[in-house]
């Protein structure tokens, strides 16, 4: 996953369980967003200033 902070697009390294497939990403604003896979993993990302992943 990457996230676009306004100047360049950085990194985002989710915390995913081992072999867990992620099948859709959803974002409510540009430092927050949603993703959803398999095993009903459900991740939550806020980006506080638009540099810090966390979950």
């Amino acid at each position: 996953m990457v996230h676009y902070d306004g100047s360049m697009w950085r990194a985002a390294t989710p915390v995913v369980p081992s072999g867990t497939i992620l099948y859709g990403v959803w974002g409510s604003a540009a430092n927050n967003f949603w993703a959803v896979g398999d095993n009903a993993t459900i991740l939550h990302y806020e980006f506080p200033g638009g540099n810090s992943p966390h979950c």
